[in-house]
């Protein structure tokens, strides 16, 4: 086996302070307008990048509410975007429940400036 080096605490927590309007059947990348903690300067244009020398093993977890479709059954998905390929938690929200709520959290091996992004659908 090898060292495994740790730098301390760090990361990053942002969110976004009110509802976020999602098309319907389109993948929406999500904004945020609140950092709440961010000392290492992770995020940037609402997508987090490995910052130079910062290069390791990253978890990210994202979660939200769906609020209730209007009238049906309909799919619901949150997914942590890298490298073009969305790891995604799906699920199906029936039209009679009024939130949802969804989360998902993987594990990646990142190097200095790769990016992750959050996206939905609904």
């Amino acid at each position: 086996g090898g060292d495994i080096q740790y730098k301390g605490a760090f990361g990053f927590y942002v969110r976004y302070s009110s509802s976020q309007s999602i098309n319907h059947n389109v993948g929406t990348f999500l904004s945020f307008d609140t950092k709440d903690f961010d000392p290492y300067g992770f995020i940037s244009s609402n997508m987090a990048t490995i910052p130079s020398g910062w290069g390791g093993l990253y978890l990210f977890c994202a979660g939200g509410y769906f609020d209730r479709h209007t009238s049906v059954s309909t799919i619901r998905e949150i997914g942590i975007y890298y490298n073009f390929v969305d790891w995604k938690a799906s699920f199906v929200q029936d039209a009679d429940n009024e939130r949802t709520w969804v989360s998902i959290c993987k594990l990646f091996y990142l190097s200095e400036d790769e990016q992750i992004r959050i996206r939905v659908l609904q």
